[in-house]
């Protein structure tokens, strides 16, 4: 992450908190023998969670790296947006 811009780094961090928190959760739900269901529910919203740090962990690196290359903001933004689209058909 040495490459993210502090505001970035900040960001991911805040959501990996907040992952950590849901997955504490999670633990404490299997302990407590709560409902199979609703430890699942927590489990899909963790694993969405997840990935979109993962996309927005890209989504910085793309940014970033893509800031070297190209000058137009505009061309970068389209760029990006034209990468992510194709990267979550992956995710299907």
């Amino acid at each position: 992450m040495t490459e993210c811009d502090q505001e970035a780094r900040a960001l991911i961090l805040k959501r990996l908190n907040r992952i950590e928190g849901q997955v504490r959760g999670i633990r404490r739900m299997i302990e407590e023998e709560r409902n199979c269901y609703e430890i699942m529910k927590q489990v899909g919203a963790s694993a969405g969670a997840l990935h979109s740090l993962g996309r927005e962990m890209l989504r910085a690196h793309l940014q970033m790296s893509l800031t070297r290359f190209i000058d137009k903001e505009s061309e970068r933004r389209k760029l990006m947006d034209d990468l992510l689209a194709v990267l979550d058909q992956f995710r299907r």
